[in-house]
């Protein structure tokens, strides 16, 4: 599915797609999460930790066949799913690209009939969720070393 963004006040061919687990496109999503949100950290995946995202649903954004955007959906039970993962390259941020791609998550989550979507915000990106309407839902906490808070967002019907 061809999805137009518009960014810098330009439009741009941006394709969204899901992006199957184990295949070329997922990888690239994996490269992306790590360079954004795991060597910073100084972490890196390890195959163990990828076998346990095999049955979630990873999402992202492709500009030039270049993963450029991406998230994962961990389902939890029948009606909630986790948001997981959430990152956009540097080079293409503050462009509306992650919130396009939370809003796409969220009807994606709504039509596989999910209810909530739950999440671990860094302390950084909060401000980010509540704009999109998720709410704090617990005191901070650390993970990955950096201050979290688990938020909650129910979709509509």
């Amino acid at each position: 599915m061809t999805s137009p963004v518009l960014v810098h006040s330009e439009v741009r061919e941006v394709v969204f797609r899901l992006a199957p687990f184990g295949s070329r496109a997922y990888f690239e999503c994996v490269v992306l999460r790590e360079k954004v949100l795991r060597r910073p950290l100084g972490l890196q995946f390890h195959p163990q930790d990828l076998m346990q995202e095999k049955n979630d649903w990873h999402l992202g954004f492709w500009l030039q066949n270049r993963c450029i955007a991406t998230l994962s959906l961990k389902p939890l039970d029948k009606a909630t799913v986790k948001m997981r993962q959430v990152c956009v390259d540097p080079a293409f941020q503050k462009q509306g690209l992650g919130t396009a791609l939370v809003r796409l998550a969220e009807t994606f989550a709504q039509s596989m009939e999910y209810k909530t979507i739950l999440l671990h915000a860094r302390k950084d990106a909060i401000p980010f969720y509540k704009r999109l309407g998720y709410k704090p839902i617990s005191n901070w906490f650390l993970e990955v070393g950096i201050p979290h808070k688990k938020m909650i967002k129910i979709l509509k019907d």
